[in-house]
């Protein structure tokens, strides 16, 4: 067996053990931590003295038999081969000293006369045996000896003086004795020698990993491990055992450069928790509450779980740092710490935590760190934990760390019993979980819906309850709580009025047909002071005011001021998110899609990063509804397909309209048809067609029936849009466009009359140059004579352009280039078609894109390269003289009138429409306003 760093104990033992075959009798005392080596360093000097005729007796003392008396004696005279006479009275001895009792009280019950007896016995036994041959006595783990044997050991060490016997102890350092008098008593005599075992130095360290792991392994881990184990040879195994077994797993692996890491694995963790429990019960102790209490492991703390006075925590303390179990009071890894607290009982466990919980309130410590141990011991009892609990929470809500926060509110709402503080309580805590999974917050409902029929929670926080209803389709208690508003809240605080009259525009929006129950409150800026108020308030008194700006027909540029304001001030947070989105969506109705789109994604980002994936989820939603306008149903339907990944299709309740509808209309335009009628095999709440969210899926499903050619299943989708948006009074083509839908349904059946007049209705509708006015312009070009077309779809091209809406550019640009053909100028077509190819390529058009490929318009199937058409670069090239006078052409002017307004002559702007026509490659006036439009959408795709 090869010991590291012992040679000078086995030196030692050679001399010692040279006198005891000289006939004289000597004593070694091995001392040290807990796995310091003590019983291996034993085994090699056994293992040396056995090449001598010697006889050994070996015993030792274990816990379990502690407390019994004279066990390690009967142990003792149990090895030794007693003559039979011998044998008779040391049994006789034992049931007498068992009967007795012990006078003077004696702490271990045996008589004095039993133990002096006992120990002439023993000496009597060993002495003869010497006379025969020298004796290897070993007594191994003396420190869980009894008393009374550890006095009879006492004496057969004074006996030996004269006799060739070495006697050999182990004990633990910073064990205490049943009698200390044992150690004062052999460590006296003149032939006792006292081994002290020390932990391992780093080059002891490297030695023994190197015998396991070699030499490169060794040097480069030995700093590390001696490190996490302090030197203690025990755990330096396990380390090693660990290090090997994860070579082996790795052998298999593709090849890697080695990294040389220390591994902490199962063998570790065994090897430490042995050392653990051989530690002294004081040492345990102490143990278990510097890992309950971590960092905040302060003297004061420490005593107050432990209960330990400051010397005995000192000796504990030392023993601890000296066995590599601690270093400087603290774990040395956080595995160890890790598994001191898996292994505490649940009784113990609790018992810490709440010392820790109470001790470190008193030190006036932090909330999170109280919090963090009654949330352990899952109970309070204090009068204090509900309040730091809450207060803890709302820290970690604050550091987007929801799942902490909503485990200390769980505490705290079981924990109270105050029907106003509980609802409180409760309503906070469905908040948070309503973050993290809607589906949660079910639980949370019934409570609810009661503390606030009851009047235990302000009417400002009924939005966040109706939200939770109306998405779990809870619609008749959604009602009840409206029907109990009180009638008359002119006079209520400012968080109240602006609660409710967002609760109100928000109704109009989302879901009408509950918008009656709920009074229209004045909100008034000049006497409804929200400055001093939360953002909460702020952003739900500005999205109440967009919503009736834009659902009662205000001006577009006040829309959108409010809602860019709402952006730029608001925070993604807890009450923000409906606003936000109420912004959001007014951007995309007023066609500024570009805008939209950027600020959803930095909301989008911000909530991910958040760990927000209720949140994450809606925005998404949203952005999928922005990139089907946008044209980009590739986004449209990652953005949808995320929506529905992230919060599963069962726990959206009617708002999955949205996602769902968005994601089969993207499939739709793409030519993924079968999945966009599986999706609408799916079973929807009824509560959908009740609300705004199920228009978006009434009018993806009315699209797929179109693509289907099914134009009857169609229309009735279409026109039941229609019909519930006229019931609502939210009749806006900026919402939905169903009117131009239903027109074409008309067309493919061939109602014109009937499409004419919903497209006109449209147009009558619509003000200003917005994406729905354009879509009516290019279904009244097909319904308009051939030469009014171009002139239509020129105007409706040019709005699309503007609006960054690409599909629908690209419906508009075929229209455009039948209308070319259908007029005879195939060239214009050709030119028209090639860019409705290209963005319907973008956009992933599939139905489209191959219609565009089908070649009706002569030339338009050819490779680009055959086909003459101009290019961004070409318009480049004009001079800034070329481009005032091509832009006067195309605004109509004559030749003498473009000479009047530039102040040159005729000749001149002759000679540079020469150039012009040459620079755009085109022959005549005419096609100069084309080859213009079609410049500027290739320099904006």
């Amino acid at each position: 067996m090869s010991l590291v760093e012992r040679g000078e104990e086995l030196s030692d033992f050679s001399g010692i053990f040279a006198d005891v075959m000289q006939g004289r009798g000597r004593i070694i005392v091995v001392t040290g931590v807990v796995a310091s080596g003590k019983t291996e360093l034993i085994d090699t000097l056994v293992e040396k003295a056995a090449e001598a005729d010697v006889d050994r007796i070996m015993v030792s003392s274990s816990e379990l038999t502690s407390n019994l008396p004279l066990a390690l004696v009967v142990q003792f005279l149990q090895c030794l081969q007693l003559p039979p006479d011998l044998r008779r009275e040391a049994s006789a001895l034992f049931a007498e000293s068992m009967l007795s009792p012990a006078p003077g009280g004696l702490d271990d019950g045996v008589p004095e006369t039993s133990t002096a007896r006992y120990a002439h016995l023993l000496n009597e036994v060993v002495l003869t045996a010497a006379r025969r041959r020298p004796q290897l006595i070993v007594v191994d783990d003396v420190h869980n000896a009894d008393a009374a044997s550890l006095r009879c050991l006492a004496h057969l060490a004074r006996a030996i003086a004269t006799a060739p016997v070495l006697l050999m102890i182990t004990s633990r350092t910073g064990a205490r004795l049943a009698h200390q008098f044992f150690f004062d008593d052999v460590l006296r005599q003149p032939l006792s020698t006292h081994l002290r075992l020390t932990p391992l130095s780093q080059e002891g360290t490297r030695q023994l990993l190197a015998a396991r792991l070699g030499d490169q392994t060794a040097a480069r881990l030995s700093g590390n491990c001696h490190a996490l184990t302090g030197g203690n040879p025990l755990l330096l195994k396990a380390v090693a055992e660990d290090h090997l077994a994860e070579a082996l797993t790795q052998v298999r692996q593709p090849p890697r450069q080695q990294t040389y890491q220390v591994v902490v694995g199962p063998r570790f963790i065994e090897a430490f928790l042995t050392c653990l429990h051989r530690v002294t019960p004081e040492a345990l102790r102490l143990a278990r509450a510097v890992a309950v209490l971590g960092e905040w492991a302060k003297p004061t703390l420490l005593a107050a779980l432990t209960g330990l006075d400051t010397a005995t925590m000192a000796l504990a303390f030392r023993s601890l740092n000296e066995s590599g179990l601690l270093r400087d009071g603290q774990f040395r890894h956080a595995t160890a710490r890790t598994t001191v607290l898996g292994h505490l009982s649940a009784k113990d466990g609790t018992a810490l935590h709440l010392k820790a919980a109470a001790a470190i309130y008193h030190e006036g410590g932090s909330v999170t760190v109280i919090a963090e141990h009654l949330a352990a011991a899952d109970t309070c009892e204090y009068a204090w934990g509900v309040p730091v609990l809450q207060c803890a929470a709302e820290h970690a809500n604050a550091a987007d760390d929801i799942t902490t926060a909503v485990r200390y509110l769980r505490l705290a709402y079981r924990e109270t019993t105050a029907e106003q503080l509980r609802a409180s309580i409760g309503n906070r805590l469905a908040a948070l979980e309503w973050r993290l999974d809607t589906c949660t917050v079910t639980q949370h409902l019934p409570t609810l819906t009661t503390a606030m029929r009851n009047g235990y929670l302000p009417h400002h926080q009924l939005p966040d309850i109706l939200q939770y209803l109306l998405w779990h389709n809870e619609v008749d208690d959604a009602k009840a709580l409206i029907a109990q508003l009180p009638p008359d809240v002119e006079d209520s605080d400012v968080r109240t009025i602006a609660a409710l009259h967002f609760l109100r525009w928000w109704l109009t929006h989302t879901y009408p047909e509950l918008v009656g129950g709920v009074r229209d409150v004045h909100f008034d800026p000049a006497r409804h002071d929200t400055t001093a108020v939360s953002e909460v308030v702020r952003a739900q008194a500005r999205a109440a005011t967009l919503l009736q700006t834009l659902l009662t027909g205000g001006p577009a540029h006040s829309v959108q001021h409010q809602a860019e304001r709402i952006l730029q001030s608001c925070q993604l947070g807890d009450g923000t998110l409906e606003p936000l989105q109420v912004a959001l969506l007014a951007l995309t109705y007023l066609d500024q899609l570009p805008a939209a789109a950027s600020w959803c994604d930095a909301l989008y980002r911000d909530s991910r990063d958040r760990n927000a994936p209720t949140w994450r989820a809606m925005l998404a939603s949203t952005y999928a509804e922005i990139a089907i306008r946008s044209g980009d149903m590739a986004a449209a339907a990652d953005y949808a397909r995320c929506a529905l990944g992230t919060s599963p299709s069962q726990t959206w309740g009617s708002n999955i309209g949205v996602p769902l509808g968005n994601l089969v209309y993207a499939l739709t335009v793409m030519g993924e048809h079968e999945e966009a009628a599986a999706l609408l095999r799916l079973p929807l709440p009824e509560a959908v067609l009740e609300s705004r969210y199920g228009l978006h899926y009434l009018r993806a499903r009315g699209t797929v029936h179109l693509n289907q050619d099914r134009p009857l299943a169609a229309l009735s989708d279409f026109l039941a849009c229609g019909k519930l948006m006229l019931k609502w009074g939210i009749d806006l083509p900026s919402i939905i466009p169903w009117r131009t839908d239903a027109a074409e349904a008309h067309l493919q059946l061939g109602n014109h009359k009937a499409a004419r007049l919903l497209v006109h209705e449209q147009l009558h509708l619509t003000q200003g140059r917005t994406r729905a006015r354009a879509i009516a312009l290019r279904l009244l070009a097909r319904l308009s004579a051939p030469e009014d077309r171009p002139r239509l779809l020129g105007e409706a091209v040019e709005i699309l352009h503007d609006c960054k809406a690409e599909l629908e550019l690209a419906l508009a640009l075929t229209d455009l280039a039948s209308a070319y053909q259908t007029l005879g100028e195939p060239s214009k077509a050709r030119m028209t078609t090639r860019r409705a190819r290209r963005l319907a390529s973008r956009c992933k058009a599939e139905s489209l894109r191959k219609l565009l490929h089908v070649g009706d318009i002569e030339g338009a199937d050819l490779p680009e390269a055959d086909v003459e058409l101009p290019v961004a670069a070409d318009y480049a090239q004009l001079s800034e003289a070329e481009r005032r006078v091509a832009d006067l052409v195309c605004d109509g002017n004559t030749n003498r009138e473009i000479a009047l307004k530039l102040f040159v002559t005729v000749s001149t702007v002759e000679q540079h429409l020469t150039r012009i026509y040459r620079k755009l490659k085109v022959k005549r006036r005419a096609d100069l306003a084309t080859a213009l439009q079609m410049q500027l959408l290739d320099s904006s795709m």
